[in-house]
C-alpha cells in the first residue's frame, strides 16, 4: 500500500512514523507549501518525492492512500480532490468546517467508492476504550451522563499566546479560535452516545491568556433524549488532562487519559456508611492496580504514545484491504461538526479586529528603501522599529506561515512574504533597495535546511543585492564562528581571531553561519559589495529568549542545572544596544568591509544571571550545578549513537560542551572606536527589564 501525506506539521511526524511501521505500506510522497519543512520530514528515500502541490503528488506518485494533515480550512476540498483522483483518504479531525462540507466529502467518498474517515483518535485511545466496553457492558447500567474535561497548558504552544497570534496563527481563523481546534477531541467523544442534539448551552469566558480577547475558557451542555452530555475546556487551569466520565443508574467510570487510568465505583448494596468507608479502599486499589499496569508497558514498550492514532491508521488500512466500514463513522463525524458549529455559530471575536494578516491594509507613507530579512523574530522587531523610529521606509520579509508574523501587524512596513530558499522571492524583493539587512536563519537541526536557509540563501540574497546594486549590505552572524577550543582562560577575542577549526563539529547552526559570512565577505572583496558583518553574543530583551545553551538545563521555572560552578562569564548584550550598533555599521561608510563584535559591557556569571531571575521574577526555582564529567559522558553516548544511526545527527556535541565552558572576553573596542557605539542601556538595567516582561508575560 502506497501512502502520500499532505501537509507536514507537527501532527504529521506522528502520522509519518506511524506509517512506517505498518506492515506493507510505503511512504511515497510528502505535500507542503513550505518545501523545506517538508524535506525535513521526509526519509532519505522519499527526499526527492517532495512537492508543493497535491494533485501533482497523486499524479505522480500514484498513492493508494492520502493523509490530509491541513488546518481543517483545508480539509474538505482536498480529501474531495483525492478522493477525485482515486484515493483513499484518512483526514485530520474535524471532518470540515461545515456539514455541508461533511455530506459532500461522504458524497464524493461512495462515487468514487473510496474509503474516508477521520482521525479522531481519542476515541481509540486505551484507556476510552476500556471505560466505553465496561459501559457497553451494563457495568454501570442504563447511561444518563457523558461527562468530557480537557485542560490544556497554552504555555506549551508559544506561538497561539504571544503578541499579535490572533492576526497570524491559523486558529484564529475558526470561528471559535483555539478553542475551536481543541474541540474535536471531547465532541467526539460525547458524539459516541449523543448523536442527536435537542438542546445545548454554551458560556465562553476570556481570563487573559489569549490575546485580543479571544475565549481560553468554555463549557458545553448538551442535550439529547436520554442523555446529557457535558464539555469543559480550559487553557487555565492545571495540569493538563482529558477525562471521560460516564455515569450510569448503576455506577461511574472515570477514565483518565493522561495518566492511562481507569476507575469505576458501582453502587454497594451496603449501608452508607460502610459503603463510603469501603469506596476509598476499592479506588485505591484501582489506581495501584493501574499505575503498576503503566509501569510495565513502560518497561516492556508497550504503552501507546500516539494518543489512539496508530490504532485509526491500523484499522483504517485493514478495512482497506478486507473492504469493511472504516474504523470511524463518517456521520458521527458530520455530528461532531455540527456540534463545534453550534457551539462558535458566528466568529468569537470581531472579524474586523482579527483580519488574516495577509490583508493587512498599510499607509506606507515612506517608500522602502531598507529590506529586513527574519522581520519577524526577534531581533528583527527590534530593528524594524528602530528604523522606523529613524523614519525609513522598511521592507520586511516574512516566512510564509510564521508564528511571529502578528508582530508586524501594528508597523507601518511593506511586507513580503517569502522563503530565504526562494531566489525569485528575493530577487523580487530587493526591487529599489539600498540597504539590506540580513537577520533571517534557521536554528534547528537539519543539516539540508540550514544549507538551503542559512547558506543558499544568503548566497541568493547577494546576487539580488548585486543585480540591484544595493549600496549597503549588514548580515547578522554569530561569536559561535570563533575558535575558542585550546585557548588559555580570560583570552580576549577580537574580529581578528580564528574561526573554527572544525565547525561541523559545532552543529548546522556554526557551520552555515560561518559560510555564509564567508559569502559577505567575499562579495565584498571580489564584487564591491558593501558589506559589513556584525557577531552577535547572547541577545536580551522582551521577546527574545531568556534559557539558552549557555546556561545548561532547565525545567520549566522549577529547576536550573549548571554545567559545573557557572562561572563563565555570559556574553549578552540588550537588544536594544544590539540593533543601534547594527543600524551604525549601516551608515558608516567606515563599516564596509569590516566586522564588528557587540556585546556589551558588564561581567555577570551564569549562576548570576539565574539568580537575578528569580529575584526579580519572584519565581521559586532551584539552581543546582552538575559536574562536568557527566553531560560529557552523556554528550559522548549520544555522539556514538549518532554515529550508529540511531539519532538525529547535530543536536550536540562534545566540541559543543567544551566551547560553551571556555572562559574569555569577547572585545567589543573596535565597535566603539570606529562606530562610535555606546550602550544606551546598561547590562544590569537591559536584565531588569527583561526578566519582568517575561514574568508579566507569563503570570498566571
Amino acid at each position: 500500500m502506497r501512502v502520500g501525506i499532505i501537509g507536514s506539521g507537527q501532527i504529521a511526524k506522528i502520522h509519518a512514523s506511524l506509517i512506517m511501521k505498518e506492515p506493507g505500506v510505503k511512504l511515497v510522497g510528502i505535500v507542503d507549501k513550505n518545501l523545506i519543512r517538508a524535506k525535513a520530514l521526509a526519509t532519505e528515500e522519499i527526499k526527492n518525492s517532495v512537492y508543493q502541490d497535491a494533485g501533482v503528488m497523486i499524479d505522480e506518485l500514484k498513492p493508494d492512500v492520502v493523509h490530509v494533515l491541513t488546518p481543517p480550512q483545508f480539509h474538505a476540498p482536498l480529501s474531495i480532490m483525492a478522493m477525485n483522483k482515486g484515493c483513499h483518504v484518512l483526514v485530520e479531525k474535524p471532518m470540515a468546517l461545515t456539514v455541508e462540507e461533511c455530506e459532500e466529502m461522504t458524497k464524493v467518498a461512495k462515487e468514487r467508492k473510496v474509503k474516508l474517515c477521520v482521525d479522531h483518535n481519542m476515541i481509540y485511545d486505551e484507556v476510552i476504550q476500556e471505560a466505553m466496553k465496561l459501559a457497553s457492558g451494563g457495568l454501570i447500567g442504563d447511561l444518563i451522563s457523558v461527562e468530557v474535561r480537557q485542560v490544556y497548558n497554552a504555555r506549551r504552544s508559544p506561538a497561539i499566546i504571544e503578541e499579535g497570534a490572533q492576526f497570524c496563527h491559523w486558529t484564529y481563523q475558526l470561528n471559535g479560535g483555539v478553542l475551536q481546534d481543541l474541540m474535536p477531541h471531547p465532541a467526539s467523544l460525547i458524539v459516541e452516545y449523543l448523536t442527536e442534539i435537542k438542546e445545548l448551552q454554551c458560556i465562553g469566558h476570556n481570563r487573559g491568556l489569549l490575546p485580543g480577547g479571544w475565549q481560553d475558557e468554555v463549557r458545553v451542555l448538551v442535550k439529547s433524549n436520554d442523555v446529557i452530555g457535558y464539555i469543559s475546556i480550559s487553557l487555565s487551569e492545571k495540569p493538563d488532562m482529558m477525562t471521560l466520565t460516564l455515569g450510569g443508574t448503576k455506577g461511574i467510570i472515570h477514565a483518565n487519559c493522561f495518566n492511562n487510568i481507569l476507575v469505576y465505583q458501582k453502587k454497594l448494596d451496603l449501608p452508607r456508611a460502610i459503603a463510603r468507608g469501603l469506596s476509598g479502599f476499592s479506588l485505591a486499589s484501582q489506581y495501584f492496580r493501574g499505575s503498576l499496569k503503566n509501569i510495565y508497558k513502560i518497561a516492556t514498550g508497550r504503552i501507546d504514545k500516539s494518543g489512539g492514532i496508530g490504532l485509526v491508521i491500523s484499522r483504517f488500512y485493514e478495512s482497506i484491504r478486507k473492504g469493511q466500514d472504516a474504523p470511524i463513522s463518517l456521520e458521527k463525524s458530520r455530528h461532531v461538526v455540527d456540534l463545534i458549529n453550534r457551539v462558535w455559530p458566528v466568529p468569537a471575536i470581531n472579524s474586523s479586529e482579527t483580519s488574516s494578516f495577509a490583508y493587512i491594509t498599510r499607509k506606507n507613507l515612506i517608500s522602502p528603501a531598507v529590506l529586513v530579512t527574519g522581520a519577524s523574530g526577534f531581533i528583527g522587531i527590534h530593528l524594524i522599529k528602530k528604523l522606523l523610529s529613524e523614519k525609513i521606509g522598511v521592507r520586511a520579509l516574512v516566512r510564509p506561515g510564521s508564528i511571529h508574523a502578528g508582530r508586524l501587524r501594528n508597523l507601518d512596513v511593506d511586507i513580503v512574504e517569502g522563503d530565504l530558499s526562494d531566489a525569485d522571492i528575493l530577487y523580487e524583493a530587493t526591487k529599489g533597495i539600498d540597504t539590506i539587512y540580513h537577520a533571517g536563519a534557521t536554528s534547528s537541526n537539519d543539516w539540508e535546511e540550514h544549507y538551503q536557509i542559512n547558506i543558499k540563501g544568503t548566497e541568493d540574497i547577494i546576487n539580488a543585492a548585486l543585480a540591484h546594486s544595493v549600496k549597503r549590505f549588514v548580515y547578522l552572524s554569530t561569536i559561535v564562528a570563533y575558535d575558542l577550543l585550546g585557548l588559555k582562560s580570560n583570552a580576549i577575542i577580537s574580529e581578528n581571531s580564528d574561526y573554527q577549526k572544525k565547525p561541523a563539529l559545532m552543529g548546522p547552526y556554526a557551520y552555515s553561519k560561518i559560510e555564509a559570512e564567508k559569502l559577505v565577505l567575499k562579495a565584498y572583496r571580489e564584487k564591491g559589495l558593501g558589506a559589513t558583518v556584525v557577531r552577535l553574543g547572547i541577545v536580551i530583551g522582551p521577546l527574545g529568549r531568556i534559557f539558552f545553551p549557555y546556561l545548561g538545563y532547565h525545567y520549566q521555572d522549577k529547576l536550573f542545572i549548571l554545567t559545573g560552578n557557572g562561572d563563565k562569564i555570559l556574553p549578552l548584550t540588550y537588544v536594544e544596544n544590539t540593533v543601534n550598533g547594527i543600524y551604525i555599521a549601516s551608515v558608516r561608510d567606515k563599516a564596509i568591509g569590516q566586522v564588528y563584535n557587540l556585546i556589551d559591557d558588564g561581567e555577570i556569571t551564569r549562576r548570576e544571571y539565574l539568580e537575578k531571575f528569580i529575584n526579580v521574577t519572584g519565581i521559586k526555582a532551584r539552581i543546582i550545578s552538575l559536574p562536568y564529567i557527566i553531560p560529557y559522558l552523556a554528550t559522548a553516548a549520544y555522539e556514538t549513537a549518532a554515529f550508529c544511526g540511531l539519532v538525529r545527527k547535530g543536536v550536540t556535541s562534545r566540541a559543543q560542551l567544551k566551547w560553551k565552558q571556555v572562559k574569555v572576553q569577547f572585545d567589543n573596542t573596535k565597535a566603539k572606536e570606529e562606530l562610535g557605539w555606546q550602550q544606551s542601556v546598561p547590562l544590569e538595567e537591559g536584565l531588569q527589564r527583561t526578566f519582568k516582561w517575561y514574568a508579566e508575560k507569563n503570570k498566571s
